[in-house]
């Protein structure tokens, strides 16, 4: 609740500078800013949504997911992946494999719809 204060407080500064110290500027409640429909998460929203506890689960949620997916994947399919995590480039992860960028487009391709259906579906 103190850093909510605080933003407050901050916004309230910064208002006060953008209009000037015209008269009645001197004094301004912390919640002048705040509309009725408007709920004190809304008025401090953070930039890192980590911040937002139902995003937060909902990301836990899906990284536990892609975890058990990633453990799913043949050794293989381990590899198309590293490769690709590592930036390799097409032409080197097809070399490193021992096959040809096409094969190695398409086992990437199937790794990733691999781990985005075990995210969406394996709830």
């Amino acid at each position: 609740m103190c850093i909510i204060a605080k933003r407050r407080v901050w916004n309230v500064l910064r208002q006060l500078s953008t209009i000037g110290r015209n008269e009645g500027a001197d004094v301004l409640a912390l919640d002048a800013m705040m509309n009725e429909d408007e709920t004190f998460y809304d008025v401090v929203e953070q930039q890192n949504k980590m911040f937002n506890p139902e995003y937060y689960y909902q990301y836990v949620d899906a990284f536990k997911q892609m975890t058990q997916g990633i453990m799913s994947l043949s050794k293989r399919e381990v590899d198309v992946m590293r490769s690709w995590y590592d930036g390799d480039c097409y032409e080197e992860a097809a070399r490193n494999q021992n096959c040809t960028v096409k094969a190695y487009d398409g086992r990437l391709q199937r790794v990733r719809a691999k781990i985005k259906d075990y995210i969406y579906h394996n709830q």
